[in-house]
């Protein structure tokens, strides 16, 4: 009797122990989802220019301002996302994510790599000839959503959606 009220005691000490503590996955996911909340807190504070866009391709003085001020918002706001996914890029994931991962890691690099081309070719269209940039970058951004949605991300699944 002794043994089954020690092993009941055990029991449940063990199922409160466990329900109480975050698997490995979740810390990890939750770390990743940090340091986009913290990117998205910089982003966020970066000023956004105060032009107005429809002189934004006139060949004026007034033209080349915008696209200097619209182009400086753009390198900042672009380093502070290379620091932030530089940081996602080197944290190891459990095994149990690994491969799922890698394939949204493939997918926002794939994303950022097509905003990259689609915001440069608005002033050199020669770079993008075919327009397609947009297209890619619209088709790589909604995979890393769905993709960063079923791994169980959510702030950095909403920053890809949302973010160039």
């Amino acid at each position: 009797m002794r043994r089954l009220v020690a092993f009941t005691a055990f029991a449940a000490v063990a199922a409160g122990c466990s329900s109480s503590s975050t698997s490995d996955s979740d810390r990890f996911l939750h770390r990743a989802d940090a340091i986009c909340h913290h990117f998205g807190r910089q982003a966020n504070a970066v000023p956004l220019p105060d032009v107005n866009t429809k002189f934004m391709l006139e060949h004026s003085k007034r033209g080349r301002a915008v696209r200097r001020a619209l182009a400086a918002y753009d390198r900042r706001v672009s380093r502070l996302g290379e620091v932030a996914f530089g940081r996602i890029h080197r944290l190891l994931p459990p095994r149990s994510l690994r491969m799922r991962w890698k394939r949204w890691l493939v997918e926002v690099d794939a994303a950022h790599r097509a905003g990259r081309t689609m915001n440069r070719a608005v002033f050199r269209p020669e770079l993008d000839p075919g327009g397609d940039a947009g297209v890619a970058w619209e088709a790589h951004r909604a995979a890393a959503y769905r993709l960063g949605l079923a791994l169980g991300l959510t702030t950095c699944a909403i920053d890809v959606r949302y973010r160039q």
